[in-house]
């Protein structure tokens, strides 16, 4: 989450997250300049400000940011974008079979409702961790 995403890569994802002021202070408040620095290539200062800028990811569905921003060593980075344009709707999930679907308890639901975000409230933050909700 802190690592420097973007800034060794050359080539422009075509779905990269591009937004100004206005659009980061409606979520972000005074605290929009650090989102708009990550967004961008920068390393996040702190927990706080990478988790603002991967919500941002989430609600305007930047799955390259959202992948580079994570850390899997089972998955590659492409992998990653692809589960998050399934995650966000961008892109068909495949059903369960029958018994699967059987185990998968209410998980369905909470990983639905990434796909229409409208706010990040910090509860708590220190300076190597951050509590937050997403509404």
């Amino acid at each position: 989450g802190f690592s420097e995403a973007g800034e060794s890569s050359k080539r422009k994802p075509a779905n990269k997250v591009s937004l100004g002021e206005a659009e980061l202070k409606v979520d972000h408040g005074n605290k929009w300049e650090a989102v708009e620095a990550i967004l961008a290539g920068k390393k996040a200062k702190n927990p706080e400000a990478i988790m603002r800028a991967r919500f941002t990811a989430v609600k305007y569905k930047d799955i390259n940011f959202l992948a580079a921003t994570e850390e899997d060593p089972l998955l590659d980075r492409r992998k990653r974008a692809q589960n998050w344009a399934m995650t966000l709707g961008l892109q068909e999930t495949p059903k369960p079979d029958f018994f699967a679907s059987l185990f998968s308890g209410n998980q369905d639901n909470d990983i639905e409702s990434l796909r229409e975000v409208s706010g990040f409230e910090v509860v708590e933050a220190k300076s190597d961790w951050v509590e937050f909700k997403i509404r």
